[in-house]
């Protein structure tokens, strides 16, 4: 169920064309306090995973985990390749 709502706010931000790809973007994005909500892949590295909870933590932005890898989420956005971290800006 909440796989599917995940997948619903995504493309909705696509449709708007809201989406930030990347975890270098995303990072910045959150430090910018430019995103409303972060989604991060299931096989995400540890490290990326912890340094974007972190800085989400500190700006009170919600953090999702996708149940599929990066595959799925790259394939969710209509996208030929992995997306280990998304946001969804404002």
């Amino acid at each position: 169920m909440i796989h599917l709502k995940i997948e619903e706010e995504i493309k909705s931000a696509m449709e708007e064309n809201k989406l930030i790809f990347g975890s270098k973007k995303t990072i910045k994005s959150i430090k910018l306090n430019k995103v409303k909500l972060v989604i991060i892949s299931s096989n995400c590295p540890k490290s990326i995973k912890e340094d974007i909870v972190h800085n989400a933590k500190i700006a009170n932005i919600d953090v999702r985990e996708f149940e599929g890898k990066g595959v799925d989420l790259g394939a969710v956005c209509k996208k030929p390749f992995q997306v280990s971290t998304l946001g969804l800006s404002r």
